[in-house]
């Protein structure tokens, strides 16, 4: 993968926007990936219907609990709207019923809190090379 990939962060917790910064500090620096950040799935729906002609996220990391918009609403539309977008839901529960309506609405994956980022870095390779 040598094309920059950009990659919608939803989430309403600053920290964890933070987190992903250093995580992923050395692939923003080799332009591997281009991070958006969101605090809710409105925030980030709109973001993509405003920008639907240029539109270049491939892949959106999304809570699920978050006010205004939750992850499950954000990744029903953007299935709907936006059927190339491919998305990881990430949460703190690991509850049966949130890992198969995830899966039932589109997610790719789904991954919990505290999160492992090697492992999410090698999903979302994993991912993004099969969307190549």
């Amino acid at each position: 993968m040598n094309k920059l990939v950009e990659v919608a962060i939803v989430e309403d917790e600053e920290a964890i926007h933070e987190l992903f910064q250093i995580y992923f500090k050395t692939e923003v620096r080799q332009k591997k990936y281009k991070l958006h950040h969101f605090l809710n799935g409105e925030e980030c729906f709109n973001y993509l219907e405003e920008h639907s002609a240029e539109i270049k996220i491939l892949l959106i990391l999304s809570d699920i609990n978050m006010p205004i918009m939750d992850g499950f609403d954000l990744l029903e539309l953007t299935q709907k709207h936006f059927p190339k977008i491919q998305t990881i839901m990430i949460s703190a529960y690991e509850k049966e019923e949130y890992i198969a309506k995830a899966q039932n609405l589109g997610a790719k994956k789904y991954l919990t809190k505290p999160l492992d980022f090697e492992k999410l870095k090698i999903e979302m390779d994993r991912l993004l090379s099969h969307a190549a």
